[in-house]
């Protein structure tokens, strides 16, 4: 996948930011089955940076080799592991943190994982992207938490990709409600959940929210001709936010698998962000997630 591009769009990202500010603190939560190798080569990326305070947390025999390099929280079993990081993330011990890929958990047990410390608020997984056709920052929401959300919900999400984007340095977020048709169709639940979204930003000045939207309205200016598609969003969409968990991340991979981007997914709405690292992909991205979820701090 090719890389090159987000990689350069977070680092200027980050270069805007004040110099001289202190390392953030990063929590690593590693697990029984992540190799020793890996882990030490993702510790010796984030070193090189510069940029961060490193705490792992994990069993003895996977972090200890690395009690040079970091501060190390030992837990053994998931559970204790989960506890350890919540407690990190929410004593104000760290500043961000970073769930390494889990072969017996998928990333979207990441919200499950951190319920139990961040409680009832609205946690949302958010996916950046940086594409060679677009040639722009480009997220995408929910590809982690909501299955299907309602109108409170899908409304939450939205929410959290617009203060995301904002975070970014995109004053007005333009964003894309994504359906199969970008007509309100009662045939079509999905059409009329998001029509009644949009009206909820529709007063707002601080974001264009459009919904529903076909995709290739939401991102192709050549579609927006074609189809005589009018509004601040339709081929300029900012962020993509799907009706649902299985739409949203079979675009993520579409664009991943399909189209060779790299992407990157940070867990948000909590007191934290926490960056979800993804499994078979190289060490160098995980890098990556954590500098998106650095910008969020």
């Amino acid at each position: 996948m090719t890389s090159d591009r987000l990689r350069n769009t977070l680092s200027a990202l980050l270069n805007r930011r004040e110099s001289g500010s202190r390392p953030k603190r990063l929590a690593i939560a590693a697990t029984l089955d992540t190799p020793v190798g890996e882990l030490k080569s993702l510790v010796d990326l984030l070193r090189e940076t510069e940029r961060y305070e490193l705490h792992i947390v994990g069993p003895d025999e996977t972090i200890n080799a690395l009690d040079q390099h970091a501060t190390l929280h030992p837990a053994y079993l998931p559970d204790e592991i989960d506890r350890a990081l919540g407690n990190l993330l929410t004593s104000g011990g760290v500043d961000l943190g970073l769930l390494l890929a889990d072969p017996r958990r998928p990333e979207p047990s990441a919200v499950a994982r951190m319920t139990p410390a961040f409680g009832n608020r609205t946690l949302t997984g958010i996916s950046l992207l940086h594409t060679e056709k677009l040639d722009r920052i480009t997220l995408l929401a929910d590809t982690l938490v909501a299955d299907r959300p309602d109108e409170d919900g899908l409304t939450a999400v939205t929410e959290q990709a617009i203060k995301t984007a904002r975070k970014l340095g995109i004053e007005t977020p333009r964003v894309a409600l994504l359906a199969a048709v970008e007509v309100a169709n009662p045939g079509l639940p999905a059409t009329m959940l998001e029509q009644a979204v949009a009206q909820r930003f529709a007063e707002r000045d601080d974001c264009h929210v459009h919904g529903p939207l076909s995709m290739d309205l939401a991102v192709s200016k050549s579609a927006v001709e074609k189809k005589k598609a009018t509004g601040e969003v339709p081929g300029k969409a900012d962020v993509l936010v799907g009706p649902t968990l299985t739409v949203s991340r079979g675009v993520l991979h579409a664009f991943q698998h399909g189209c060779g981007e790299s992407a990157v997914t940070v867990l948000t709405g909590g007191q934290l962000p926490v960056a979800v690292a993804q499994r078979g992909l190289p060490i160098a991205t995980q890098l990556l997630a954590v500098q998106f979820a650095e910008l969020l701090v």
